[in-house]
C-alpha cells in the first residue's frame, strides 16, 4: 500500500522544495543528504532564537508526517541521528549491498546506539568469517556468475553448513547486543613491517568532522610507521 517517490534531480535544493509539499512519512538517501536535512534544520533554530520550538522548524524542512528514516552507504554522525531522534524521527543507521538485493542490516526503529549498523534484516543471516568478514546467506543474497553459469540451478538454502556465503568484502564485529559495528573494508587493512595489522578506518574516522580536515588517508603497508594525508579544508 506504500507509494515510493523519487526527485526529478539529486539535487539538495530539490529535496528541500519537494520534502514540504509531499510530507513523507519515510525518507531513505546517503549519509550527505541527512546532514544537509540536519544543516538546514540547526540553519533555522538558530535563525529563530531562544524559545523555539525545534520539532516544529524541523517539520518545516522535513515535513509533517516523517516517522521514520534510513541512511545507508556511508559514515553519518551520530549527532545528526540524535537530532531527529529527539524531535520525532526514529533515523536508522543501515549496511547493504546490491548483491544482497540492498539491504542487509538496519537499526531497528527507534533504537539506534552510536556508531553501529544494527541487526540482519528478515530473510538474512550474517556470520564472521575468521578475519572478522561480514558473510551473508539467504534467500535474497545473489551469486556471481562463476558461482552459476546461464542454466545453472541455484540450490535452495538447506542448512549454514551447505548454504552459500557470500563474503562482504567488509570487517565487522558483532557486539553482544548483536548490533554489528563495521571496522574496515578488508582491501585497506594492512600490515607494517613488523607484522601489526593496521585498520586505517579506525583512525581515518576520527578525524571525521573536525574543522580544518577535508578528508585523512592513512598509508603505511610494509613499512616502519604510518603516514596521515590530508586534504585541508579551506
Amino acid at each position: 500500500g506504500g507509494t515510493y517517490v523519487f526527485p526529478v534531480n539529486p539535487s539538495v535544493e530539490t529535496l528541500l522544495a519537494l520534502l514540504p509539499r509531499i510530507y513523507p512519512r519515510g525518507f531513505i538517501s546517503v549519509p550527505v543528504r541527512w546532514a544537509q536535512l540536519h544543516e538546514r534544520c540547526l540553519e533555522l533554530i538558530d535563525a529563530a532564537g531562544p524559545g523555539a520550538d525545534p520539532e516544529a522548524l524541523m517539520r518545516s524542512v522535513v515535513g509533517r508526517r516523517l516517522r521514520w528514516g534510513l541512511s545507508a552507504t556511508g559514515y553519518l554522525d551520530p549527532k545528526v541521528f540524535h537530532f531527529f531522534e529527539r524531535n520525532g524521527v526514529a533515523l536508522a543507521s543501515g549496511f547493504g549491498m546490491t548483491e544482497g538485493t540492498g539491504g542487509i542490516t538496519m537499526t531497528p526503529p527507534g533504537r539506534y546506539l552510536d556508531n553501529t549498523h544494527g541487526l540482519p534484516l528478515p530473510g538474512i543471516r550474517a556470520r564472521l568469517s575468521e578475519a572478522g568478514e561480514l558473510q551473508i546467506s539467504g534467500h535474497y543474497v545473489a551469486r556471481y556468475l562463476e558461482d552459476a553459469g546461464p542454466g545453472d540451478l541455484i540450490p535452495y538454502p538447506e542448512s549454514p553448513e551447505k548454504d552459500f556465503w557470500l563474503g562482504t568484502g567488509d570487517v565487522f564485529r558483532r557486539l553482544e547486543n548483536g548490533y554489528y559495528q563495521i571496522v574496515d573494508r578488508i582491501k585497506d587493512i594492512y600490515k607494517n613491517n613488523r607484522g601489526q595489522t593496521i585498520a586505517p578506518l579506525k583512525v581515518e574516522s576520527k578525524f571525521i568532522g573536525v574543522p580544518g580536515f577535508l578528508r585523512t588517508f592513512l598509508v603505511g603497508d610494509g613499512r616502519p610507521h604510518n603516514v596521515l594525508f590530508i586534504v585541508p579544508d579551506r
